[in-house]
């Protein structure tokens, strides 16, 4: 769970949460967590396809 602060609130208004996590070394984007979900066999190509080509 992610308790959202005011450094995150001001992330979200000011587009820069992918900054504001990408200095964590477990972050992943929603693109790279569908993939992996996929290559695990846990989804198909069709459910997350569009996530895939967003990014």
């Amino acid at each position: 769970m992610l308790t959202i602060d005011s450094v995150i609130t001001e992330a979200i208004k000011n587009n820069t949460v992918t900054k504001l996590f990408s200095n964590d070394e477990n972050y992943k984007s929603l693109s790279e967590k569908a993939f992996d979900i996929l290559a695990e066999g846990e989804t198909a190509l069709e459910e997350i396809y569009s996530i895939l080509i967003n990014l």
